[in-house]
């Protein structure tokens, strides 16, 4: 009897212990999602602010890129011209020299006063332009003979500046590649971390639901920027991913300048040039160009833009960044 009651004491104590040790665990697992998704947030925004540096320099090597082959078409083009050229006025060259290694080099002369003096007159007038005409031919055939030597000079260090951008593109993929794969692995254990602790995020904000166009209103713009605010308007929702212009994704400067076409204006392909090209201004108004490091976004209204965000998100219509200078273009 005694013995059963100093036991169920003990057993109430140790389950009241477990249970509150249990308690204790939960409160404290629930309290550390929060912060594990700030400090993982955290390293996302610093994650992908890296990344909108290094896919512009990614961009402009491709800019840089794509006028060198531009370039070296164009020099072979103008080298097989030039190549052409001169084999055509080597062969009349070429026919000037046998002619007169067969006649002997006074023949035509030794011809012309054989004869008639009337008609030796006009042999010599003949002869004169026949020799003009030869010297003509001979400037001819040494000028393009120099533009043949310098235009395959250029071809030559064309192609090899080729090979050279190509290796140093080949760097800068590698080395998008790393980060788009970092910034993939912390996009997918955000979403994990936010389902387990039932995180209800806005959508205005990144990695939220995807939006589409209908699920924004903005204010009627006329113009140049009412037609380029139409256009991003159009594309929400639609998928980033680097170095893409359209029309099924985007990067952020791939859609400032696709929706700027569709406003009649063509843009700089990257954040960098156009915040070299294009006049800051203090008023930003719809249709000017959100600018910080590595990235660029479309004014839509006094307080938001429309951007292609990064890496494991879409189109968005967001709030202005803090940070943020504004271009016109």
């Amino acid at each position: 009897m005694s013995s059963r009651t100093v036991r169920r004491p003990r057993h109430l104590a140790l389950s009241l212990v477990l249970a509150a040790s249990t308690l204790a665990i939960g409160v404290g697992q629930a309290a550390a999602v929060p912060n594990d998704l700030a400090s993982l947030t955290d390293r996302l925004e610093k994650q992908n602010a890296e990344a909108d540096i290094i896919v512009d320099e990614y961009n402009a090597k491709q800019e840089q890129l794509d006028a060198t082959q531009r370039q070296l078409a164009g020099l072979k083009t103008k080298v097989a011209q030039a190549r052409a050229r001169h084999s055509l006025l080597q062969a009349q060259v070429d026919g000037i020299g046998v002619a007169t290694y067969m006649k002997g080099p006074g023949a035509g002369i030794a011809a012309v006063l054989d004869g008639d003096p009337a008609r030796a007159i006009q042999g010599i007038e003949v002869l004169d332009v026949i020799a003009q005409r030869n010297e003509e031919l001979m400037v001819q055939y040494r000028t393009i003979g120099q533009t043949l030597e310098t235009s395959s000079a250029e071809l030559a260090r064309t192609e090899k500046s080729l090979a050279a951008q190509l290796a140093e593109l080949k760097t800068k993929k590698d080395k998008v590649e790393k980060v788009v794969a970092n910034t993939e692995h912390l996009v997918a254990e955000l979403r994990a971390r936010e389902r387990a602790a039932r995180v209800q995020r806005t959508s205005s904000q990144e990695y939220g639901p995807r939006p589409g166009p209908g699920d924004v209103k903005i204010p009627p713009v006329g113009g140049g920027a009412g037609a380029a605010i139409a256009f991003a308007r159009a594309q929400l929702g639609k998928p980033y991913r680097y170095g893409a212009t359209g029309p099924d994704s985007y990067d952020c400067s791939g859609l400032v300048g696709a929706a700027w076409r569709a406003g009649g204006k063509a843009l700089p392909r990257t954040s960098g040039a156009l915040r070299a090209s294009l006049p800051v201004v203090s008023n930003p108004q719809p249709g000017d160009i959100a600018w910080t490091p590595g990235h660029v976004a479309l004014v839509v209204d006094s307080g938001h833009h429309i951007a292609a965000t990064h890496t494991g998100d879409v189109v968005r219509y967001q709030p202005l960044r803090s940070n943020a200078i504004f271009l016109r273009p």
